[in-house]
């Protein structure tokens, strides 16, 4: 679970990666933080869509996600980005 807590629609103040085990306990820390950077850029590079259309964005973020996990650790878990918004 990816859960953004987003200030203005767009601004993460909160990015938090929670796992059940798909990642080693000794690198799941650096690994994700590289996830929350992930998520970062993501939302920066599609701030505009973030703002309009948030189904899409949750999906086009699982999509990248699952790449980047894949890639990194050659495993296919289950990613759900949540965004809440205050």
């Amino acid at each position: 679970v990816v859960t953004v807590v987003l200030k203005d629609e767009v601004r993460p103040v909160k990015i938090e990666v929670t796992s059940r085990g798909f990642a080693r306990d000794e690198n799941a820390p650096a690994f994700f933080t590289k996830i929350e950077a992930e998520v970062k850029r993501f939302l920066l590079e599609n701030e505009a869509s973030t703002r309009t259309n948030r189904e899409e964005t949750t999906r086009q973020l699982r999509k990248e996600l699952t790449k980047f996990v894949a890639k990194q650790t050659f495993r296919h878990p289950l990613i759900m980005p949540v965004f809440l918004r205050f």
